[in-house]
């Protein structure tokens, strides 16, 4: 039988999920800037003051997001990397990312906008989000090179190079819609296309 301590942490869980869920689709559809607390809340069926005891603002509701939806997924994702080597390991990360992507762009993207137009938002973004994230790939980058599976390379370049190769790959996909010649592959198969690339260039050797 669950603990009091047990079951009112699932209460929270539950009411936090709740709200995250209620704000993305609030912010997807109004941009973060018109959305409100109060809109929020009605999206959630539940009391505005519900959110505050949860959530400061509307920031600390993004920031909360972005934890849920992009470092718990890659940090489970990174817990368990050590069955893959070598290429593999490279396209186990692309298809991690593409499938958040391609799956939550929609979602996410007037939020990464709106980041743009609030230096605040920016930076907490950058501290809470987006840092977090690239030490997790660095620390696996190392780890490989280490390991003896890729060479020496600067750990913080080969995670941003990779990361922006997804980045715009997913941008460019979502413009390109049904009219995309890459349309309807399997995101495994482009992982692994994006890998060779990565190990093997374009050159024949």
């Amino acid at each position: 039988m669950a603990s009091r301590e047990e079951r009112k942490k699932r209460i929270t869980q539950r009411r936090e999920k709740q709200i995250l869920d209620a704000a993305l689709l609030v912010f997807s559809r109004k941009g973060f800037d018109k959305a409100t607390v109060p809109d929020i809340a009605r999206q959630a069926g539940i009391a505005v003051g519900t959110i505050y005891n949860y959530y400061p603002g509307k920031r600390d509701l993004l920031i909360a997001i972005t934890n849920k939806y992009i470092i718990a997924p890659f940090a489970e994702f990174a817990a368990n990397n050590a069955g893959y080597t070598d290429a593999g390991f490279i396209a186990a990360i692309m298809e991690n990312r593409l499938s958040f992507g391609l799956e939550g762009l929609e979602k996410f993207l007037p939020l990464f906008i709106e980041m743009q137009r609030d230096p605040e938002l920016r930076r907490r973004y950058s501290e809470k989000v987006l840092s977090p994230v690239m030490t997790m790939m660095e620390k696996l980058v190392a780890s490989r090179i280490e390991a003896g599976a890729f060479r020496d390379v600067n750990p913080a370049v080969v995670t941003r190079a990779i990361g922006g190769m997804v980045i715009g790959f997913m941008l460019l996909y979502r413009v390109e819609g049904d009219r995309s010649p890459i349309h309807g592959i399997d995101r495994k198969n482009l992982a692994d296309e994006l890998a060779s690339l990565v190990f093997q260039g374009l050159v024949r050797k």
